[in-house]
């Protein structure tokens, strides 16, 4: 697909959850890539526990080097669930984002998101002014 997009004298940016470095690999050495994004969804050390399934962490920090090393434009990006990742955990995205690469934060949208009980700490958020959020476990 990527092939036939290229052929049309169109760029392709890639967004990815970084799960598969060796699919990275290939779309780069065939130069089918010209811009990347990526998710860095918590701190390398909770990422199972923040995405509730087991991640292949030395997958995710291969396809971040693969991406930041790529010379080609990219933006590593994370959510800021309040609920989820404390002051901490955020810091320590920033500092596992290569240096030279830019990182941007997202805001939370709980109204849409799949477990109820963020969607319910953000109906008490909004109770209470918008000012502090509950955490939540999960």
């Amino acid at each position: 697909f990527l092939r036939a997009v290229k052929s049309l004298g169109l760029d392709v940016k890639l967004d990815t959850n970084g799960s598969r470095p060796e699919v990275l690999s290939r779309l780069l050495d065939e130069r089918l890539v010209d811009a990347f994004a990526m998710d860095i969804k918590a701190p390398w050390e909770r990422y199972d526990a923040l995405t509730g399934v087991t991640c292949d962490v030395l997958a995710l920090r291969r396809s971040l080097k693969l991406i930041a090393d790529s010379g080609l434009p990219h933006t590593f990006r994370s959510t800021r669930v309040a609920p989820l990742l404390s002051e901490d955990d955020c810091h320590a995205i920033e500092r596992q984002v290569p240096h030279g690469s830019s990182h941007r934060w997202q805001s939370f949208r709980p109204e849409h998101s799949l477990d109820p009980r963020l969607r319910t700490a953000a109906d008490q958020q909004l109770a209470r002014g918008g000012k502090a959020v509950q955490r939540v476990r999960l």
